[in-house]
Order: structure tokens, then sequence, then C-alpha cells
């Protein structure tokens, strides 16, 4: 699932993992033509097609989408799992502690959060933190400044 016809991202985009697919590069390099140029060079830098560069988000992998060689979702697939805070071996998991790590602990904020929440409130929750307070796109992961509209990220 893409963008629904009100322009928000529907609930595909509840990461297993605990992030937001909306502020995914691969996501945004999907659904946004005018970030063709950026989807090239995540091409040349993943040793692929332009066209393999694609996602609709962790609850919607299809046969050709970035997700089917994602570690974690193979991880939860294999123990029947939907979300990696279901699984009893998470706190001693690498694969996990190395994403969390990357990320500087979202995904296990992300996760108690949408915990707490339910599905549809973390989306709605992620869509006002992750926005630009500009243009009110979702912010990129590791972007220091939208990817849309240039604006400088704020803490």
């Amino acid at each position: 699932m893409a963008r629904n016809a009100d322009g928000n991202e529907g609930p595909g985009l509840v990461g297993r993992c605990g992030l937001f697919c909306g502020s995914c590069g691969i996501y945004a390099v999907s659904h946004e033509p005018a970030l063709d140029e950026r989807r090239q060079r995540m091409a040349a830098y993943f040793k692929c097609p332009p066209a393999d560069v694609a996602c609709d988000g962790c609850q919607n992998v299809t046969p050709q989408c970035w997700g089917n060689d994602c570690k974690i979702l193979k991880c939860l697939g294999g123990r029947d799992l939907a979300y990696c805070d279901e699984c009893t071996d998470m706190a001693e998991c690498e694969l996990y502690a190395d994403l969390d790590g990357r990320y500087k602990g979202i995904p296990r904020r992300n996760l108690t959060r949408r915990r707490e929440l339910g599905d549809a409130a973390w989306l709605a929750d992620q869509r006002a933190e992750r926005a630009c307070s500009r243009c009110g796109r979702p912010l990129i992961y590791g972007d220091d400044e939208c990817t849309y509209c240039g604006a400088t990220r704020t803490a």
C-alpha cells in the first residue's frame, strides 16, 4: 500500500522492527518520482537495478519488494511473529541490537510505543513526530534536511 487518497501512509507502514516505513529512504524513492536521482544512487550503492529499490512497507511485502531480503523479516517469518518485540530472544538478539544501535534506539522505543497505542494511533503519532516542519512530509531516517523541500531538520 502506498499513499491513501488523502496522502497519508496506510497501515502497511508499521515497521515490524519498530521503524516507521514512511521515513525509510527505500519507501520514499519507491513512491516519489521526484526522488529518481536518489533512487539511482541507491541502486548504484546496492549494485542492483533501480526498479529493485522498491518497497510498499513491511506489512505489504510483495514478491518484488526490497523487504524480501530483510534479515529481520526473514527471522520474524521463521518464528511466525509479527513484530520483534513478540520474540522472547529479542533482548539477546545481535541482529536487533545492531539495527537498534544504528538508529539510536528508535526501533525499540517505537515498538514499546506501538504496543501502548495500537497501530493506527502509532502511525498518527509517527506522522506527526517524523513530519518536516515546513512541508509536512516524512523526514527520512539519517537525513539532516528534508528530502522533499530541503528544510533543515530540527531536533
